[in-house]
């Protein structure tokens, strides 16, 4: 009973020993055991290692095959609680707070965004009310070239990418039925005219169906017998005739 007890106490410092040493070899010098005050290192080195090595299972075996079975219970339940369940929750954390700073930056950028198109409309506001010198809040076409030959207007359209090669066309893109821009679709067909050349070229597509739809209107209203089918909208016939 006594030399049971004698090697079960053996294979147990044998054990302990193969999991607490640690070697350092530096130049000719022996390989150290380390002991003493650094036990303590020793195990907060292996549960570090434990926790945060993908090969975990090669440091618990010794334990497991030299003590006790039983060893296998504590670290499993140890791995399953910090490596999937602490760690995971600690990463989760992280990664919230990653997507929640995009966000801000999201929403700074939308606000900058905002506050360019506020600028480029106030900037449109005090060229419409310098280009309307009569002050009746509407652009002829005559006040529209005056405005096209501004220096200053050109290299403000300009710097907006404006096409102001077509000033004719860009002045029927904008007028009414009455051949006048008014604010509104000034500073509407402006900010849709910003941008490439594609972009005027959709504006009057637009616009003419707009007044193609009018047009039709007045057929319909005409043939109902409701009202008298007048001619095509002057600024339509304008609009024809500088194009084609």
């Amino acid at each position: 009973m006594g030399r049971g007890k004698n090697r079960g106490a053996n294979r147990f410092t044998g054990s302990q020993r193969k999991i607490e040493a640690r070697t350092v070899t530096t130049g000719d010098e022996q390989p150290k055991a380390c002991s003493g005050p650094s036990k303590k290192t020793n195990l907060e080195a292996g549960a570090h290692e434990v926790t945060f090595a993908g090969c975990w299972p090669s440091y618990v075996n010794p334990l497991y095959e030299n003590i006790s079975h039983w060893y296998s219970v504590f670290f499993c339940a140890y791995v399953t609680f910090v490596v999937f369940a602490v760690m995971r929750v600690i990463t989760a954390i992280f990664i919230k707070e990653t997507l929640d700073a995009a966000g801000e930056d999201h929403e700074v950028v939308m606000s900058e965004k905002e506050a360019t198109k506020q600028k480029y409309m106030r900037k449109l506001e005090r060229v419409f009310h310098e280009v309307d010198t009569s002050g009746d809040g509407l652009i002829s076409e005559d006040e529209f070239r005056s405005m096209m030959e501004d220096p200053n207007v050109k290299r403000f359209l300009a710097g907006l990418e404006v096409d102001l090669n077509e000033s004719h066309s860009l002045f029927h893109m904008l007028a009414d039925e009455e051949g006048q821009v008014s604010y509104s679709k000034f500073m509407e067909g402006m900010i849709r005219a910003h941008g490439p050349a594609k972009s005027a070229d959709v504006l009057c597509i637009r616009q003419d169906l707009e007044f193609i739809r009018k047009d039709l209107k007045q057929i319909k209203a005409a043939a109902h017998g409701e009202q008298e089918c007048g001619p095509p909208s002057r600024a339509a016939s304008n609009r024809l005739n500088g194009r084609y």
